[in-house]
C-alpha cells in the first residue's frame, strides 16, 4: 500500500479542482473519481514508480561503490611477494586447484588477493609454476 504524505494529497486535490476551506480541504467525488481514471489510463504511475526505483538503485549502487573506494589496501611498498623466495605465509596452496588465504579483516583479505595479483603480474611463469605443479 501507498501513501501520501499531506503535501501530495494537496496537490492531487487541487488538480481535481479541489478547494480550501479553513483547514478542511473540498472536492467533489466525481472529480477525484474523474482525475484517479485519467492518470490511471496514462500509466503515469506506474512509470513514476520505475523511475523511483531506477533512482534508488543507482543512489545504493552509487553508496556502494563509494564504500568500496574509501578501503584502503596496505601493500608490499616495494610490490616484491617474491622476495622471500615465495608468496606470503598467509597464502598457501594446500591442494592442486586449492587455495588457502588466512586473513584477519576484509581488508586484510584484499591485501593478500592483491600480493598474489602483484606475484602474478611481476614472473608469470615462476607463478605458473608454483600452481601448475602442485
Amino acid at each position: 500500500m501507498r501513501r501520501l504524505r499531506r503535501r501530495q494529497a494537496i496537490r492531487i486535490l487541487t488538480a481535481c479542482g479541489g478547494y480550501q476551506i479553513g483547514k478542511t480541504f473540498l472536492v467533489p467525488r466525481e472529480a477525484v473519481l474523474d482525475f484517479l481514471d485519467r492518470v490511471e489510463k496514462t500509466g503515469a504511475v506506474e512509470q513514476a514508480w520505475r523511475r523511483k526505483q531506477r533512482v534508488s538503485a543507482a543512489l545504493n549502487e552509487a553508496a556502494h561503490q563509494m564504500a568500496a573506494r574509501n578501503v584502503r589496501i596496505a601493500t608490499d611498498p616495494e610490490g616484491v611477494p617474491w622476495s622471500s623466495g615465495g608468496l606470503s605465509p598467509a597464502i598457501e596452496l594446500v591442494a592442486p586447484g586449492k587455495l588457502q588465504i588466512r586473513y584477519q579483516n576484509v581488508t586484510d583479505l584484499l591485501a593478500r588477493i592483491a600480493e598474489l595479483a602483484a606475484a602474478a603480474t611481476q614472473d608469470f611463469p615462476r607463478f605458473r609454476r608454483l600452481f601448475e605443479d602442485a
